[in-house]
């Protein structure tokens, strides 16, 4: 029965991300699914064109990104065989001052494991890019990309997410190349960023990922080619389907993107993220206190197996010398 399932849902897989290529190549579909408002053959093409090059290290705990069931309500892996989740959705194009279409892409690198300091089940990472042509129907040739972002540890004290202006990364036309690292899974546009923050990341050996398929999840409401389980609460992944490029992010892109790449957190309630200053403070600040969390552990454990040895150390003599004293009143 299981060896069924598996089956049925590889197939299942095959073919919905043969179908949605044909789709977008073809362009005879007219179909929005998703009801977000842009044709289906659409996102599917531009999913394939501007899918990034991701490069992971040998050797990773879990090989590779996974294949998830379809249908399911919760996550089932079926295979690390290295499939990419995308997402499409439109933007309006006025927020980066241009006319015509504007469409955020989100490829997600989906995996079984997290292999890291502190291990758990099921990762969630991705890549975004904001990709614009004069019109929502244009050939997908014509669409190009404006700024890439990259999720690495999204969400906590170690995070290191980052953006840059698409000349930059040399990713106009094309996906970047993305940096993969081992058991934690984040993502670099700049492989020389994986050892910086925290600290514990590690991007050795690497090689390319051959992706067999970008299957399309659709959108958090409506989702598509059976994806019902990017809503579970096992993962954060409906987290991440929001948009990564706010106008704050925006902003300052566009004036320091295509010179730098800019470490973007999320921004704290009240707080605007300003210029390039006041992002490399966050970062800087939640890499201090990253190491200080990790330092702090350290030292408690250290001064408890200490108060534990002297503990033990005191008990064994108390023994001792009672029973001394028990011997000597006999």
């Amino acid at each position: 029965m299981h060896l069924a399932k598996l089956a049925l849902g590889l197939c299942l897989g095959f073919c919905v991300s043969a179908v949605g290529q044909n789709a977008g190549i073809s362009g005879h579909s007219r179909t929005d699914l998703d009801r977000d408002g842009v044709d289906d053959a659409v996102e599917q093409s531009l999913l394939d064109r501007f899918l990034p090059h991701f490069i992971v290290s040998t050797g990773d705990c879990d090989a590779a990104p996974a294949l998830f069931l379809q249908g399911a309500l919760d996550p089932v892996a079926l295979q690390q065989d290295g499939t990419i989740y995308g997402q499409a959705f439109a933007k309006s194009a006025s927020v980066v001052g241009q006319k015509g279409a504007l469409v955020e892409l989100h490829f997600y690198h989906l995996w079984q494991h997290d292999c890291g300091k502190t291990t758990h089940s099921l990762d969630v990472e991705h890549v975004s890019a904001l990709v614009t042509a004069n019109s929502m129907t244009a050939p997908a040739a014509d669409w190009v990309a404006l700024y890439w972002y990259a999720s690495a540890r999204q969400g906590t004290t170690c995070d290191k997410s980052h953006a840059a202006g698409a000349g930059l990364v040399q990713a106009i036309d094309r996906g970047p190349a993305v940096t993969i690292s081992a058991g934690k899974h984040s993502s670099y546009l700049d492989s020389t960023l994986c050892q910086q923050g925290c600290g514990s990341d590690r991007c050795e050996g690497l090689q390319p990922l051959p992706v067999p398929r970008v299957v399309n999840l659709g959108e958090p409401n409506a989702p598509m080619n059976g994806s019902d389980w990017t809503a579970s609460p096992l993962w954060v992944l409906r987290d991440q389907m929001d948009s990564d490029f706010p106008e704050v992010v925006l902003a300052e892109l566009q004036v320091n993107g295509n010179d730098q790449v800019l470490p973007i957190r999320p921004a704290t309630p009240g707080v605007q993220l300003g210029a390039g200053a006041t992002a490399n403070a966050l970062a800087t600040a939640g890499e201090s206190t990253g190491r200080a969390l990790d330092s702090a552990e350290r030292h408690t454990s250290d001064a408890l197996d200490t108060s534990a040895r002297s503990v033990g150390t005191a008990l064994r003599k108390a023994a001792s010398s009672t029973g001394k004293f028990l011997g000597s009143d006999k």
